[in-house]
């Protein structure tokens, strides 16, 4: 475990000062903004400061989603790191250590980029934010399509997620659900990079992209990841036939684990002498 310890802070070191890492940081701010700038517009237009619970409400909108998603999936694609590259590392630990290690790291990156999506959100609306209870009266109005067509805004801001839900409720909701779908599509890019540096990539936008369909088709909620951030696709009375949150975070839990399953026989398949057989 020692050794296992020891190469998950060497990939936190060699990582997450990476360049790909601060091209995203730079882009995710700029995509945030771009998004958010139209509903910092509205409120000092109309003078309503909004309530510090925007976050759960703009992953509603398919857009948002595909933006954030890929910028995450962009700074994933290079796991596990060259096999060639980093022998002695094998050599030294084992390949199911090196293995190991690398899943570790990929899922503290999927909270760390969790929390700088939450922290990101506030600060952008930090000036025309105010401290609530409740939802407020200026997301509620933003949930009207008129005002959102009048300002350009993007992201949808579903009433059905406002009546029905608190909002911490929707906001601990999301952002669990988001860290875990994040660390997934990061496991299953690192898994199926074992067997083409390009599979784990295309699979993951594959899975992404398939989110658009869900606003036509609501039976394929169940069978699209990307979908589960948005709690308008959630179960309830009116649909049964979309997902839980039970049945998110299970499924979630699942398909992370047996990506790295697979990941770990893979590796150990095609390790002979720090070469691929």
């Amino acid at each position: 475990m020692n050794k296992v310890g020891k190469f998950y802070f060497y990939l936190l070191r060699q990582n997450l000062f990476s360049w790909k890492v601060l091209a995203a940081v730079i882009v995710t701010v700029l995509t945030m903004d771009t998004f958010l700038a139209p509903i910092r517009a509205f409120s000092h237009d109309s003078g309503i400061k909004l309530s510090q619970w925007g976050f759960p409400l703009i992953w509603n909108s398919k857009y948002v989603v595909l933006c954030f998603l890929l910028i995450f999936v962009f700074v994933i694609s290079s796991f596990p790191e060259e096999r060639m590259k980093q022998c002695y590392i094998i050599a030294r630990i084992g390949i199911s250590n090196w293995v190991t290690g690398q899943f570790l790291y990929i899922l503290t990156f999927a909270w760390l980029w969790t929390g700088f999506l939450f922290i990101t959100e506030k600060f952008l609306l930090l000036k025309v934010t105010t401290q609530e209870q409740s939802w407020g009266s200026a997301w509620t109005l933003l949930s009207g399509q008129e005002i959102r067509n009048m300002y350009g805004i993007i992201p949808d801001i579903p009433y059905l997620v406002i009546s029905n839900h608190y909002p911490e409720e929707a906001t601990f909701l999301v952002v669990i659900i988001l860290g875990l779908l994040l660390g997934m599509l990061g496991t299953m890019i690192f898994c199926l990079n074992f067997y083409s540096r390009i599979a784990g990539p295309l699979a993951a936008s594959i899975l992404i992209f398939l989110n658009v369909t869900v606003s036509r088709r609501t039976v394929l909620a169940r069978m699209s990841p990307a979908s589960w951030i948005q709690m308008q696709y959630h179960y309830r009375i009116t649909n049964t036939k979309l997902p839980t949150v039970d049945y998110i975070i299970e499924m979630l839990f699942l398909l992370t684990a047996l990506f790295y399953i697979i990941a770990k026989i893979r590796a150990n398949m095609t390790q002979e002498n720090n070469r691929r057989k």
